[in-house]
């Protein structure tokens, strides 16, 4: 046995009476840490089950019960990170189920990779469902029809590649074809009003004060949010963008990798607090929100009572199609009726700097929006923004998976494909 694996082994058994010898001196609601499971399990703790003599053989209840008293070992949280930190400091490890830990301990999310089976052939099988879409636009009625304008996220190790482990260099470098195909499609494209070149835009702002990305997380910093606001702004109407300075303040990111790899209080990167750009702050507007067939004063509202009200997370909001109204002010408004159909790169950021600058804007994830849902709403406003991360629309090697399939493509090749796995 080697002296690493002796010493995980000595730190194992430690660990586990670690975790034993508190259970029988504290109660075990104590140290359960909630936070441990809203940020990294990303759910509740299970909740214990009614159990009664008549019960007692119920397996399903024995094991929930079993299931609730794990989730509340002492401290199990701490425990869990207290493992991490070692196989981190004491035992070098790089690479964890879902994420890896690059040079100057950045963090990266490893499905923003691609999976490596996506092949050239299946990128422009995608770019081809797009290209057909834009089509089908341009032949129907002008007077009928929203404009569309799509954006794409980059990957945060697009961007920053300098920081990838070796690993995470290797596993780039798979897909290195397929992504450039995607690249060169939106660059060769970017005249045309409906195609946000990113990748441009991201490329030109990298080097400024603060990184676009970060450290910690597979998202945007308030700046690199601030980029893609005013590129989708831009598109529409570039006399909206702010002409004042939109209020700037101190603000810690959410670290998703570091979550995902067991780390809820520990940052592996010295965190920096990022300068927040938020219009919501600067103007305030008396927004009128309608989401789940309800009215709202404010936001703040809303989430409360769609959201914390029924113990879910804010984010919740996303997955109604919510619609925010403010009336006139002294700042100028897009009047055009918008639709954003988007994923979580909208929502960290980006939202609270765009929502200012419309009259009447509605969002939406695109993971509860279908081609049905698209299709109506071509009719129903004035510009429709569809925002994904550059893995969701092209990373992976199932092309019905890819948000660019999934919404783009039309109505009756969906069915058949559909039928076709009904069928197999």
């Amino acid at each position: 046995m080697s002296i690493h694996q002796t010493l995980r082994l000595t730190c194992g058994l430690l660990s586990a009476g670690m975790l034993l010898l508190p259970m029988g001196l504290i109660p075990l609601s104590i140290g359960m840490q909630p936070a441990y499971f809203e940020r990294v399990e990303k759910r509740a703790p299970t909740a214990f089950p009614t159990l009664s003599p008549s019960t007692a053989r119920d397996r399903q209840a024995v094991r929930a019960a079993y299931y609730a008293v794990r989730d509340r070992f002492p401290y199990k949280g701490s425990l869990v990170e207290a493992v991490r930190i070692l196989d981190i400091y004491a035992f070098g490890k790089r690479r964890f189920n879902t994420a890896d830990l690059g040079e100057e301990n950045w963090t990266y999310y490893r499905e923003s990779y691609w999976s490596p089976e996506v092949s050239h052939a299946d990128i422009q099988s995608t770019l081809a469902t797009l290209e057909q879409f834009l089509g089908r636009l341009q032949a129907r009625p002008q007077t009928d029809t929203a404009q569309v304008r799509l954006v794409i996220a980059p990957d945060k190790h697009t961007i920053y590649p300098e920081y990838l482990s070796e690993q995470g260099q290797i596993d780039r470098a798979r897909t290195a074809e397929a992504r450039q195909a995607v690249h060169d499609w939106f660059k060769a494209n970017s005249d045309d009003p409906r195609i946000i070149d990113m990748w441009s835009m991201i490329h030109r702002s990298k080097g400024q004060s603060e990184y676009l990305y970060v450290p910690n997380d597979t998202h945007h910093s308030p700046m690199g949010a601030a980029v893609m606001a005013q590129a989708i702004v831009d598109s529409i109407d570039s006399k909206a963008w702010y002409r004042e300075s939109i209020a700037a303040g101190a603000v810690t990111p959410y670290t998703d990798v570091a979550f995902n790899m067991g780390l809820f209080q520990h940052q592996l990167h010295v965190q920096e607090s990022f300068t927040l750009y938020s219009g919501v702050a600067v103007r305030s507007p008396q927004t009128t929100v309608h989401s789940a067939g309800k009215t709202f004063d404010s936001e703040a509202t809303a989430i409360q009572q769609l959201c914390a009200d029924q113990g879910l997370p804010e984010s919740c909001l996303q997955n109604n199609l919510t619609q925010y109204h403010q009336p006139a002010s002294r700042h100028p408004l897009i009047a055009a009726k918008t639709l954003i159909v988007h994923d979580s790169f909208m929502n960290v950021f980006t939202k609270d700097i765009l929502r200012p600058l419309f009259n009447d804007v509605s969002f939406i994830h695109h993971n509860v929006f279908t081609a049905e849902d698209l299709e109506a709403s071509l009719s129903q406003y004035d510009y429709i923004v569809v925002q994904s991360s550059e893995r969701l629309a092209f990373g992976t090697p199932k092309s019905s998976d890819n948000t660019i399939n999934r919404l783009f493509r039309p109505l009756e090749t969906q069915t058949e494909a559909s039928n076709a796995r009904k069928v197999h």
